[in-house]
């Protein structure tokens, strides 16, 4: 019996040697395989990407048209739809759209410098309705009446349509077809949302909605006279510079008109009215 117990003693050496050389080779493979990279990658405060993976990256959005631009202020875009102010139906924007389109032959000789100076007579508002009715004196020395007819939605007013300005020399020629310068609502059917400019008339909506104080001096009476100074022209844009003469101020200021090839007809629209300068 002793004997044996002698004899049996080295077994548990040879097996903790056996144990011990294995996990010996073990780490050798796990290093030899990277497994220190792949230790080093678990506690970097930044995740590893593999080779040949794809990151997303955010695109940058691009920057919002700033009227006046050229040729950035009209894009061209993907469809959308109507982006309507607060308070206003796709109603009341396509019969705005409708009735700028009735009013080119007037816009037109806006932006063509043919009007020299506007003489204020009076303002009328009825509900959501108003009327602001001037005197028009043109760059040949002739004059003529015309309106500016406005609608409310919601808190904001918007200009529609300016009718009237029919010089002695405009007969047989209507400056605008839908009311024939008698200052009364265009009886034009409205279009459908996709017969219309979505990209412009969503910006003259917004340029409309921003010139509310401007706006509010022709509703108060509180504006005289206009003097056009100049008219700048660009591709789709015009500038008309402008004197302001109010009841206690001269103002400098500028209306922006957009444009746009829209099925084989330039049309231009009646869109910001801002403040430049006090004298």
């Amino acid at each position: 019996m002793a004997d044996t117990q002698k004899r049996g003693t080295p077994v548990p050496i040879a097996v903790l040697l056996v144990v011990l050389a294995a996990a010996v080779l073990a780490a050798s493979a796990f290093y030899a395989l990277g497994g220190g990279d792949l230790i080093t990658a678990l506690f970097a405060r930044s995740p590893q990407v593999k080779q040949g993976s794809v990151v997303p990256v955010k695109p940058t959005p691009s920057p919002k048209p700033t009227l006046g631009s050229e040729p950035e202020s009209l894009p061209s875009a993907e469809p959308q739809g109507l982006d309507l102010p607060s308070g206003m139906t796709e109603r009341q924007a396509l019969r705005l759209w409708q009735e700028q389109v009735d009013s080119q032959a007037n816009i037109v000789k806006l932006v063509d410098g043919k009007v020299r100076e506007l003489t204020f007579q009076a303002a009328e508002e009825d509900g959501d309705r108003a009327s602001v009715r001037f005197r028009a004196t043109f760059s040949d020395g002739s004059s003529a009446p015309g309106t500016f007819v406005m609608s409310k939605s919601g808190d904001l007013w918007f200009l529609e349509y300016v009718s009237g300005m029919r010089r002695t020399s405009d007969v047989g020629a209507l400056s605008d077809t839908v009311n024939r310068g008698r200052g009364e609502e265009p009886k034009t059917s409205l279009p459908d949302p996709d017969e219309v400019d979505v990209e412009v008339l969503n910006a003259v909506l917004d340029a409309q909605a921003a010139s509310q104080h401007v706006f509010e001096d022709y509703l108060s009476g509180n504006m005289e006279r206009v003097v056009v100074d100049d008219v700048k022209k660009g591709a789709n844009t015009a500038t008309i510079k402008l004197t302001m003469h109010e009841a206690d101020e001269t103002v400098k200021a500028e209306v922006v008109c957009l444009s746009r090839e829209f099925r084989g007809e330039r049309l231009w629209f009646l869109a910001a009215f801002e403040r430049v300068s006090s004298e």
